[in-house]
């Protein structure tokens, strides 16, 4: 007949603390290092977010100047003078995302300098609060749009700029709503 060996009380309760640490965790219990409780700006947004890039890895789908873009994951290579076409026909980009955001990694372009065209209508830009970026609301007749241009006039190098429909106003209630309202 096997015998148990006796466990010392003390070291079941550690045991078990560390299990129950580790089964808290695991289940995202607890907030990341450095994130204090309550502040869930870390997770991800609940609102409607398209990258162009992402459309523009579709064959064709993205042009400068009629040629195929150089474009990655998040951003595409734009010159000053040249024109970023992108297709839009099946991105889901309706007006739950009215919000063009553009994000230019080199240079800094005044919202003057900056050209949009949503379906062939020009649309002015301006700066986005608290950021270099520049923020684009459009409004359309139409459901989706189709094509959407894009040029800018500052400076002589070639950038990349990262370009993406959201829903800002969806951003600022999730935000304000994030169990004290996030950071």
């Amino acid at each position: 007949m096997l015998s148990r060996a006796r466990i010392p009380s003390s070291a079941v309760a550690s045991t078990l603390r560390a299990f129950a640490l580790l089964a808290i965790t695991a289940l995202g219990a607890c907030n990341p290092v450095g994130v204090l409780p309550g502040d869930c700006s870390y997770e991800p947004s609940s609102c409607p977010s398209l990258a162009v890039a992402w459309f523009c890895t579709a064959a064709g789908a993205c042009t400068v100047d009629g040629a195929p873009a150089e474009c990655d994951q998040s951003s595409c290579s734009l010159a000053p003078g040249q024109k970023l076409t992108v297709q839009l026909e099946g991105s889901k980009v309706t007006a739950a995302t009215p919000d063009l955001i553009l994000h230019f990694t080199s240079v800094t372009p005044a919202p003057e300098e900056v050209h949009v065209l949503i379906d062939g209508v020009e649309i002015a830009g301006e700066k986005q609060l608290g950021s270099e970026d520049i923020q684009v609301t459009w409004k359309s007749s139409a459901p989706s749009p189709k094509t959407l241009e894009l040029s800018f006039s500052k400076g002589t190098e070639a950038t990349k700029v990262d370009v993406s429909f959201q829903n800002l106003e969806c951003e600022i209630d999730d935000q304000a709503s994030c169990h004290g309202g996030g950071n």
